[in-house]
Order: C-alpha cells, then structure tokens, then sequence
C-alpha cells in the first residue's frame, strides 16, 4: 500500500512546517528543560489551528476541521520534528477537545468546546496513578455520589499537560466498582499539581495531580460509547500511535542532523560519510525510520478505515520508539564527543527518544499485545 501524502496533504505539511521553522523552532533551546507557559502554548496553539492542530479530529459539525487520521499523523510528524514537546502538549489537549466536542453533554460542549478548538484552552487526562501504571483496572481514585454531583478523592501522576490544563478528564472507580470520566476545571472545582522532573522533553508539563475531596456537579460526567474504561482503552490505541509519530519525527531529526555533519565533518582527509562504518550507521538507521513509519501509517490507515488497531498500534508503538533510540543513539556515534554535548542537537534527540518507550503501554506491555492477537492467548 502506498502511502505517499495527495498532494493537498503535501501542501498543507510543508506550509505547516514553513511556520514550525520560523516561530517554533526557535523556542526549543529555552523550553528544553523549563515547562512551556499556558500563555505560550495557547499562542501557539491558536496559530496552528490553521493547520488542523489541535481541530483536526473533530467533525466539521462540531466545530473542528475533520482530517483523516493519515493528514492529522503527518501534521503532528512535522510539528514534532521542529518541537515534540509542542506537539505532544497539542495532541493531548486535541484528545481532550474531540472528547467534549464529540461526546460530552451540551453544556460541557458550550463551557469547552469552542475554547480547546481554538487553543485557547488546555485540557488533560488523569489516568495513570501511583500504583497503578500498565493495569488501568487496578485505578483507585474514587468518585463518591454526594448530592447533585461526586466528591472526588485520590492523585494521579504522569499527567502530561497536568500543570497548564484548565480542566482534567479524571478516570474515577464509582462507589458500585465501575469507572465513569468526570470533567474537573481547576479553577472551579479546585485540584493541585507538581510539576515533574524528567529525562527529556523538559518543555511538555508533566505533571502529579491530587484531588482532595473535590466536589463536582453530576453533568460533568462524560458519557462512554461503551463504558468508560473500555472507552479508554480504545484511547490507547490511538495513543500509541501518536507515540509512534513523535518517535519517528525525533528519529528522523536526529538522522538528518548526522547526515548533514557526516557531509561536512572531515577526518583522515575526507568527509567522515566516505567512512564505510559512518555510512552503515546512516544505511540502518535510514532504513530502519522508513520502516517505522510504514508501520506507523498503516495503523492511521486502519483508524480511518474503521477497521480494528489494538495489534497495529501495539507493532508501530513498540518498533518505533525502541527504534527511536537505536536512530538517535547512532546519530550520536556519528558526532562522536560532539554527540554528548548540549553545543548540538542530538544528544536531546536521544533524551527524548527515550522518553517514549514507556507511556502509552511500555514495550513489554506492547509486544504481549502482540502476541495475544496473534495467538489468541493473554499473558494479563
């Protein structure tokens, strides 16, 4: 199957990247370890809109643009490989925006909706907790009926956007042992959040949030297809593919910037890219990426076809970001010592590579996803 961009999609991918380079890019040096700003993400945010982030997935009768699922992967390839910490910010807020604007009741869609559309506001999703991290089931955060609404109790951890949000959709177990979203705003209903420490990917917010008793009213529920944590789950698929995309755009940046200096670095009298062992680095990793992002597109393909991807998205999540790392670990061997200092690119390439082998369902976790639609049989 070819997946070679139409060329409206090419259009819209190079115009888009045309922005990138000039008003992203410039910020990753000072956001590389320092969260980005609510103020500066919803700057941003408002200027990509034109572009289909974070708008493209939700209908045109709610509001949004309506891409395929193969466009949006393609815009967010281009905005991770100027700046993933952006993109990731806008793929979690865009979650949130084709949620409500799809899926919730009228009034959280007049409260929200047009506001996350237009990147104005930010929105989160508590899922994983402290003791709980591959297994959703084992969730603990309650959500008590009290009066017209639910008090909420409990802390949820790696939230990415969890410190600039203006609300978070929480995944609470009710007093009857099931699992309902329920929207909490920040200002309103009240919630705290610590920022994270991490390897890479300094800009993107990560955040602990707790929730201390919160009240909120019964029509902030958001209603599942199916229930909520099956909904989730189906959530995770699409996730994951994402995650692929940020992997391959932070591989591919690497290789790039190893390709440019193999050209012009010169040792033993000529460019170190004549060297045969430099050029098995740029053949594998090459190939490699262009693999990766087969598979990744495929998934998308699936998505839009409406066909089932809980095993595609598995295969593109775990051969990608664990290829991430292989592609920017040998794009710093290409540097050699230039690859370990902070004076050039790819040592945060490698930083953030890392980064995502572990969300979104780790390797492991993955490949048994794998292996349980191939043989019919569960290790969990």
């Amino acid at each position: 199957m070819d997946f070679q961009p139409s060329e409206e999609q090419a259009l819209s991918v190079e115009s888009m990247r045309r922005f990138v380079a000039r008003e992203v890019s410039p910020l990753v040096d000072t956001y590389d370890d320092t969260t980005m700003p609510a103020e500066v993400v919803k700057s941003l945010l408002g200027k990509l809109t034109t572009f289909g982030i974070p708008n493209g997935w939700t209908s045109e009768s709610n509001g949004g643009l309506g891409l395929s699922y193969v466009t949006s992967a393609l815009l967010y390839e281009g905005l991770a490989e100027g700046f993933v910490d952006l993109a990731g910010t806008a793929f979690i807020s865009e979650g949130a925006a084709y949620l409500i604007a799809s899926g919730a009741n009228e009034a959280l869609k007049e409260r929200y909706a047009k506001g996350l559309l237009a990147g104005q506001t930010i929105g989160c999703f508590g899922i994983t907790e402290p003791g709980c991290g591959s297994n959703p089931k084992e969730i603990a955060t309650r959500a008590v009926r009290d009066r017209a609404g639910y008090r909420i109790s409990g802390s949820k951890v790696w939230i990415s956007n969890g410190g600039i949000a203006d609300f978070c959709v929480v995944l609470a177990r009710l007093e009857d042992g099931g699992m309902q979203r329920i929207l909490v705003d920040r200002v309103e209903h009240g919630y705290t959040s610590r920022e994270m420490s991490k390897l890479g990917m300094g800009g993107w917010s990560t955040c602990e949030l707790f929730f201390d008793d919160v009240w909120v009213p019964a029509e902030n529920l958001i209603i599942a297809r199916g229930n909520a944590f099956e909904d989730t789950q189906r959530s995770l698929e699409s996730a994951r593919l994402f995650a692929a995309v940020f992997a391959n755009a932070i591989a591919r940046a690497a290789l790039d910037a190893a390709i440019a200096y193999a050209r012009e670095r010169e040792q033993f009298g000529k460019p170190i890219g004549q060297h045969r062992m430099v050029q098995d680095l740029i053949a594998t990793s090459a190939t490699e990426l262009e693999a990766a992002r087969l598979l990744t597109l495929r998934g998308f393909d699936l998505s839009d076809r409406g066909r089932p991807l809980a095993e595609a998205a598995a295969m593109a999540k775990h051969f990608a970001t664990e290829g991430a790392v292989r592609i920017t670990h040998a794009s710093m061997q290409v540097f050699g010592s230039y690859g370990l200092s902070k004076d050039f690119p790819v040592e945060r390439h490698y930083r953030n590579a890392r980064m995502f082998t572990v969300p979104d369902g780790t390797t492991q976790i993955n490949k048994l996803i794998v292996a349980r639609s191939i043989l019919g049989m569960s290790a969990f």
